[in-house]
């Protein structure tokens, strides 16, 4: 699994996604020396308070990194290191299962790897998923490697928490909060309170640091972060909610999305078989307020960061790898303890059910990638049409999918829009891509003309399934303007 991600990756597949605009069009840029700018997307330029398109809505580890380690200075650089950050997980994750397993499974050894890689097939639905480009996927890493860092520790355990508190909120701020939390409760299951108190403050303390240090030395400086993510987080998390947030939206979210494909059950599960151990224990926590006290601040985060906008269920699913831990580590002990084959037989089928539907966006997303290998227009074939249909035209502001801007080499044209170019206003140009705009054909836009046309009506099956409305391909139309005059930017 590991090998196909990086192996995927270079092939710039999955396509990318509509945050994707967001994140990686700056590592692009600071991998080409340009700086940590992202002149592609439009509110980029609203949310930086130095009146450019500098990154500053958000804290710029993840881009910042990707440019810094990226191979190539290009799109399919960004997305290999990316794809890169998701392998490890899947091998660090793979190893710490398998120590779970070995020590705690009463199966046989052919039916305890067959949960093991079920499990990591689980896992791979939210790890292939990296094309969203969004920092959660070096968020997750960074919590397993510091999870494992505090657990393994034998000293200053809270300097480690507290350094690698800084550098995931530097990445990704909310995982930095739950984590944060998640520390507080699990130090409260062995120590007092006052030690809880003690320790937390100065891992707290210490992670803050550690930001500052980071924020101090990144590119566009101290004030532009602190302006653009103030401002940034304003509109997203105080004033943008939904209204009501479980009418639609929830099944969607917590069952049918692509990149977390029946995580809702699987984290239901989890959470089960933890409260079922916790309740077992022969002993109680250390600190029965601190526990309560850290548990009730993970619930407002959660009501807050994911179930007030339920597209934002992302902040649960980067911490998968340890749910996943937690479940295996759970379930053996309630399997073990399980006398009746009939409970036994019960348990595992109600686990394997649930890993199994997780596991259904990495096997589709697979199969797909087996068909886009088979397509004509791969990223490679398209990027070349671009340039030569581009290549002697006026020069004029090109409307862009959210996909096809990693063909690109020069975003300084460019404007990115998600489904519809008329967000942008009327560019000279537009591409629109197929892929996930849902059009068998290339429709009809006003006031354009249709140059090329390279949709393909087909939908992609697999023993006669349909697999997607659309190919998973590069596949795009290319429009000219016919009204100039309305240019509103050229």
């Amino acid at each position: 699994m590991a090998a196909l991600l990086v192996f995927q990756a270079w092939h710039l597949y999955p396509m990318a996604e509509t945050d994707s605009l967001w994140f990686l069009p700056p590592a692009v840029n600071y991998a080409k020396h340009l700086g940590l700018i992202n002149n592609l997307y439009p509110w980029a330029y609203y949310y930086d308070p130095a009146g450019g398109y500098h990154f500053a809505f958000y804290s710029p580890g993840f881009p910042w990194l990707l440019g810094l380690l990226a191979p190539e200075a290009s799109a399919r650089g960004v997305y290999v290191v990316l794809g890169a950050f998701c392998a490890l997980t899947v091998l660090l994750t793979s190893l710490f299962l398998d120590r779970v397993i070995r020590e705690r499974s009463s199966l046989s050894p052919n039916a305890s790897w067959g949960l093991g890689v079920l499990g990591l097939l689980a896992l791979g639905t939210y790890e292939s998923s990296y094309n969203l480009g969004r920092p959660d996927f070096l968020a997750t890493l960074l919590i397993l490697i510091g999870w494992a860092t505090v657990m393994r520790g034998k000293s200053f355990r809270w300097a480690w928490a507290g350094f690698f508190l800084g550098l995931i909120a530097f990445v990704h701020p909310v995982a930095a909060l739950f984590s944060s939390v998640l520390l507080g409760l699990g130090l409260a299951w062995t120590l007092p309170f006052r030690t809880v108190l003690r320790k937390v403050v100065l891992a707290y303390l210490l992670g803050l640091v550690v930001l500052a240090l980071l924020f101090v030395v990144s590119p566009n400086g101290w004030h532009n972060y602190v302006s653009g993510i103030s401002h940034h987080a304003e509109n997203t998390l105080v004033h943008d909610t939904w209204g009501d947030p479980y009418k639609d939206r929830l099944p969607k979210y917590l069952i049918w999305q692509s990149y977390a494909t029946g995580y809702g059950f699987l984290f239901l599960l989890g959470v089960a078989l933890g409260i079922r151990a916790f309740c077992n224990r022969p002993e109680r926590p250390r600190s029965g307020f601190g526990s309560a006290l850290f548990a009730s601040i993970l619930a407002v985060f959660i009501f807050h960061f994911v179930a007030q906008s339920w597209d934002r269920s992302y902040n649960l699913w980067l911490f998968t790898p340890l749910l996943l831990l937690a479940l295996f580590r759970f379930g053996f002990d309630y399997l073990n303890v399980l006398s009746a084959p009939s409970s036994r037989s019960l348990l595992l089928a109600v686990v394997v059910a649930v890993m199994g539907m997780a596991s259904l966006g990495f096997v589709h997303r697979t199969l797909l990638f087996t068909l886009y290998l088979h397509e004509q227009e791969t990223a490679v074939v398209a990027h070349q049409k671009i340039a030569e249909l581009l290549a002697d035209r006026t020069k004029g502001a090109i409307g862009v999918s959210k996909s096809l801007w990693v063909l690109l080499d020069d975003y300084d044209r460019p404007q990115g829009f998600t489904l519809h170019p008329e967000d942008l206003g009327h560019p000279r140009y537009v591409l629109l891509q197929q892929r996930f705009t849902n059009f068998p054909e290339a429709p009809e836009l006003p006031c354009y003309r249709l140059i090329y046309d390279d949709f393909d009506p087909d939908e992609p099956r697999f023993l006669g399934i349909p697999l997607s409305p659309t190919q998973p391909s590069y596949r795009f139309a290319f429009y000219e303007s016919t009204e100039p005059e309305r240019l509103l930017w050229r």
